[in-house]
């Protein structure tokens, strides 16, 4: 890949997943494996649903292979930052 999936925006990964350029499980995975590697000295995600992504990202690419489409961004992974106890 000419750039790494994590440091794309929303909208190219929209595009890349839509136009099968790469999956939905693929991005899911780069994101992971970047939360992986520099969450322990940031501390940025309290908690990783890292099974539930990735089944809700096969369900995705399951989708898009039957062409169903949930909108601009289905597939594209977001986090929401926990921030009340």
């Amino acid at each position: 890949m000419a750039r790494e999936l994590w440091s794309r925006s929303a909208l190219e990964l929209a595009s890349n997943i839509a136009s099968k350029e790469v999956s939905s499980i693929e991005v899911v995975q780069a994101h992971l494996d970047r939360i992986a590697e520099v969450n322990p000295t940031v501390n940025a995600v309290v908690k990783v649903l890292a099974d539930s992504a990735l089944a809700d990202a096969k369900v995705a690419d399951d989708e898009t292979a039957r062409g169903i489409s949930r909108g601009k961004f289905h597939g594209v992974p977001f986090t929401i930052k926990e921030n009340i106890d």
